[in-house]
């Protein structure tokens, strides 16, 4: 009967020394194959990856939303721009029939021709009066319009200056920006109108008193 039973309490020590062995070489971290490492390495460097394109879409995003609002305020911003300056609007200090009476002459002096025009448009609105004339000079038209890319700005000559009164008793002139729109343009028109054209138009306009001039 001794025989028999020591056997079997030898085996029954010997297990956990397997056992102990098994754990400590999965604890080993030299016991680690190398494939294991690459494995767990390539996955860690995925995940890593993840992150950063995450992070460069929403920064693209971000990026194209700025770049459509910026240019949405532009644009807001030049339609406002243009509608206050496009067309000029100056309240003079004479009286409506002196300025219209010496609009002509004033202007011939400068070698500028100017015709009366009205086109159906009435002389009296509400029962105060206004007029419209239209400005040209020969030279300055022929060079305008002598190149062929040019001549669509044809459509806005001779110039036209309205003169009229409102209710407030002021009598005003008014005239599209020309240098402005030549700068829209752009092409020889530009440096016609700057050398040119503008300062003998504002040699014309120094004729008239302005309101804004006299509160200065």
């Amino acid at each position: 009967m001794q025989s028999d039973t020591s056997p079997k309490t030898s085996d029954i020590s010997e297990e956990p020394e397997i056992q102990n062995t098994v754990d400590t070489e999965n604890q080993n971290p030299e016991n680690i194959s190398p494939d294991s490492e690459s494995v767990s390495g390539k996955k860690s460097k995925k995940q890593k990856e993840k992150v950063p394109r995450k992070v460069i879409v929403r920064h693209a995003l971000w990026f194209f939303c700025g770049i459509l609002w910026g240019a949405t305020l532009m644009f807001i911003g030049g339609v406002l721009y243009l509608r206050h300056n496009l067309i000029q609007e100056i309240p003079l200090e004479g009286d409506f029939n002196s300025v219209a009476g010496s609009i002509g002459p004033v202007a011939q002096r400068y070698g500028w021709q100017i015709s009366y025009t009205q086109c159906g448009l009435p002389r009296q609105i509400n029962g105060q009066p206004m007029e419209v004339y239209r400005l040209c000079k020969a030279p300055y038209a022929y060079e305008l319009l002598e190149t062929e890319s040019e001549r669509k700005i044809s459509s806005m000559l001779p110039c036209a200056i309205s003169i009229y009164k409102k209710s407030d008793g002021v009598t005003y002139i008014s005239k599209v920006n020309m240098p402005l729109v030549t700068q829209l343009l752009g092409g020889k028109s530009v440096e016609i109108f700057n050398k040119k054209i503008v300062p003998e138009q504002e040699a014309i306009m120094s004729h008239f008193a302005t309101r804004d001039e006299k509160k200065k």
